[in-house]
């Protein structure tokens, strides 16, 4: 529980409440965290009775929260546990379950010191320190929202053991959350920045006891209701602060109203780890190994093997290895157009950048400018860059009708030479100019432009890394496919400085086709894409 007179020990009968809150949970053996989530959604109702005969829950299921009946939870439904509690102070709430992690909650506790919680996560054995247990990532989506009475949050929960320690990392909150009693720290994770600090803390805790404890929070300065949060590394940042690191037993989505009413609709959750422990109850068919159930776990960098694609049925298939990938972490599709560019040494630039970093990327060729320049394409592809499609003369393909086809025909011929096989290339339109005709015409997935760094523009070094840094920090550079040229001294100079920072914070750099297929994606001949959604 996150009252905000709690935290500062400054009204005694909230902090009894809080104490209550815990004691019944331990007396009736389901012992509760301190945040929660709670569902509202047709389903079938399951009471209080239900639950002491020992009855699984299951996918649809709704739980109603109201005068006795104060408590639900269980350990493993459709991979998740759940827990929905309501404080015996007076209102009502509800949560139901949904597919894996997902659920909907409602509730309605304006009343004095009126508490409701629910959540969704996963469990975790308590045999080794949070930071040993690998990469863990979630990924949610929330619709949430709460009444201007009271205060509320979302926020991923858990609790480590040796030393015993409560902590959140909080992605929204209406009216108020927790703030630091003294020293704190910014840090970066996922592209944005959160304030960490610890406080203590004497509560009911998961050991069955009342006690001093250490709380941990990692509070983000730019709220959110959806994206990918690497919960491990928060339990790093917080290492590196020097602050002890229990064994780790839970890591749940949360939503908790005090004194409240709202409701919230988790669409999205899922949960991961690098180690394959607790897996995702959904995994990308490409990152499987043979033996079904086991995931693979992701390499640092990416292998140089080079990819060929195809259009079968209208759906674009690549032969582009992702095994390197992880689909759980932040990933971007830089791609360069107007290559191969005779003379320069900024191609060149550009792949050492890439490779450094153990990154992919897409490159536009110009089908005019091809020859005399293979040797640039096959270093490309050789380093596992996508070769893809830039029309032969670069005309706008809107007043081309069917002159169209020839233009990427073209190019598809001068490319196959180079890099072998009978292949089709992905298209960017010149100047980004399509319509329904140009698709229909060039009979390829058209990747277009999510982000435009604006170096065609005479965009500086410096604004070009300014452009991206940003996007990275607001959420929006994330699964965009971003537009880049290859013949300006100022795009090279800004991936030389862009691409170890993209790195450093966890992201990943891959090609279009990687980005789809690794996230299980797909692309139609003759559509536009900016994203992959």
């Amino acid at each position: 529980m996150l009252d905000k007179d709690v935290f500062y020990d400054k009204i005694g009968s909230k902090k009894e409440v809080v104490n209550m809150k815990h004691t019944k949970k331990i007396i009736s053996g389901f012992i509760a965290m301190s945040m929660a989530l709670s569902v509202a959604a047709p389903a079938e109702l399951i009471s209080l009775s239900d639950v002491l005969t020992v009855k699984a829950a299951q996918v649809g299921q709704t739980f109603k929260v109201a005068g006795k009946d104060t408590q639900f939870k269980e350990d493993n439904v459709d991979g998740y546990s759940y827990e929905v509690w309501l404080d015996q102070t007076g209102g009502s709430g509800s949560m139901t379950l949904g597919s894996g992690g997902t659920f909907s909650t409602e509730w309605s506790a304006e009343c004095s010191r009126g508490n409701f919680l629910a959540r969704r996560g996963r469990n975790y054995d308590a045999t080794k320190k949070a930071t040993d247990y690998g990469t863990i990532v979630m990924d949610y989506a929330a619709d949430y929202s709460a009444s201007a009475a009271g205060n509320s949050r979302l926020c991923v929960y858990g609790w480590m053991k040796n030393p015993l320690v409560e902590y959140y990392i909080i992605e929204d909150w209406v009216n108020w959350c927790p703030s630091p009693n003294g020293a704190s720290k910014t840090v970066t994770i996922d592209g944005a920045e959160y304030e960490i600090f610890q406080l203590d803390h004497t509560g009911p805790t998961i050991l069955g006891t009342t006690e001093t404890f250490k709380q941990y929070f990692s509070v983000r300065k730019s709220k959110r209701t959806s994206g990918t949060i690497t919960v491990s590394d928060h339990f790093k940042a917080w290492a590196a602060a020097g602050w002890n690191i229990g064994n780790l037993t839970e890591v749940a989505l949360n939503v908790e109203g005090w004194e409240s009413s709202g409701k919230a609709t988790v669409s999205k959750l899922t949960i991961g780890t690098g180690s394959g422990e607790q897996q995702q109850t959904t995994q990308n068919p490409q990152q499987q190994n043979p033996q079904q159930g086991q995931q693979q776990v992701p390499q640092q960098t990416a292998k140089s093997t080079g990819s060929k694609g195809k259009v079968v049925n209208g759906v674009w298939t690549s032969d582009a290895d992702v095994s390197w990938i992880d689909p759980n972490k932040p990933m971007v599709a830089i791609s360069f157009d107007d290559g191969p560019i005779a003379g320069s040494q900024n191609p060149g630039r550009i792949h050492n950048a890439l490779t450094k970093s153990g990154f992919h990327a897409t490159f536009f060729y110009w089908g005019e400018r091809i020859a005399g320049n293979e040797q640039e394409i096959k270093n490309a592809f050789n380093a596992g860059f996508e070769v893809a499609n830039h029309t032969w003369t670069h005309p706008n393909l809107t007043q081309q009708g069917d002159k169209g086809k020839s233009e990427v025909q073209k190019t598809k011929q001068a490319l196959d030479a180079i890099i072998g096989g009978d292949n089709d290339y992905l298209l960017r339109p010149p100047y980004l100019n399509f319509d329904a005709s140009v698709g229909q015409a060039v009979g390829v997935p058209c990747p277009n432009c999510g982000l435009d760094t604006k170096d065609w523009d005479g965009a500086s070094k410096d604004q070009i890394v300014n452009t991206l840094k940003s996007a990275l920090a607001n959420g929006s550079l994330r699964n965009k496919v971003v537009l880049c040229h290859e013949n300006y001294d100022s795009t090279a100079g800004a991936m030389e400085e862009f691409l170890p920072y993209l790195k450093s914070q966890g992201w990943q750099c891959v090609t279009v086709s990687e980005m789809f297929k690794a996230q299980g994606k797909t692309m139609q001949a003759g559509q536009l894409y900016n994203e992959c959604k």
